[in-house]
């Protein structure tokens, strides 16, 4: 979809949620943009995801959409931010696991979402150094394959 279209989109939400202040209408813009910056990742529209992203943060402190955040840091080209970012939340617990017995990690979705954006053709010679990073190890000869580096 091209980023007029995401950026229409998201004014529509603004607006839809901000006909009623309130701070679940808030929490709901904010988990939309979290959503809309995840997608805008699919279409290559790092800047749109990175805008997204952080206005999706500043509504609600909620730390997942923190993950999109370095995501798009990382796809278009700064490095040094997105694993600032990931260092940052890794071991945060995942809001959008917050009724389950046991609350997992943001590790967890960020690896998840790195095998996602690989298994869609969406490639970063970055993905094993964050995903030795989350894990909080080297990679072995199998994991940096499946996050898209060399044995």
């Amino acid at each position: 979809m091209p980023a007029f279209l995401w950026i229409r989109q998201i004014a529509l939400l603004r607006e839809i949620y901000s006909a009623q202040e309130n701070f679940d209408n808030e929490k709901n813009l904010a988990e939309a943009l979290g959503n809309v910056s995840y997608y805008l990742l699919f279409s290559q529209q790092y800047k749109e995801a990175i805008r997204a992203a952080e206005e999706a943060f500043a509504l609600s402190n909620q730390y997942w959409l923190q993950t999109n955040l370095a995501h798009a840091y990382l796809l278009s080209g700064n490095k040094a931010k997105a694993i600032e970012i990931y260092r940052d939340i890794k071991d945060r617990p995942d809001e959008t696991k917050r009724n389950e017995s046991k609350v997992p990690r943001l590790r967890e979705a960020i690896l998840s979402d790195l095998e996602t954006l690989l298994s869609k053709g969406i490639r970063h010679e970055g993905f094993p150094e964050v995903a030795a990073l989350v894990l909080d190890r080297p990679l072995t000869g199998e994991e940096r394959v499946k996050y898209g580096g060399k044995k």
